[in-house]
């Protein structure tokens, strides 16, 4: 009932983030893992969501934050250009 999408790679215990659409919404949208994007790698992903001329890019990002930090360090994410 859904379809699973996974950063690309070799050994998948490094995978840490994947995305879930259902397939009835994967069949209705055209659904693309933009794996060539700059953003994407082990820890996140990209994927484009297309429907007749409207466009959607998601952003999914593993992130973890150790207790004693307690803030994040997305920052590089948000300004590449």
């Amino acid at each position: 009932m859904w379809e699973c999408f996974l950063p690309s790679f070799t050994d998948p215990k490094e995978v840490r983030v994947a995305a879930y659409v259902k397939y009835d919404l994967a069949r209705t949208f055209s659904v693309f893992n933009n794996l060539s994007h700059p953003l994407s790698s082990l820890n996140s992903m990209v994927l484009d969501i297309l429907f007749e001329d409207e466009f959607l890019c998601i952003l999914n990002f593993y992130h973890h934050i150790p207790v004693k930090h307690r803030q994040h360090n997305l920052l590089p994410f948000f300004l590449t250009n």
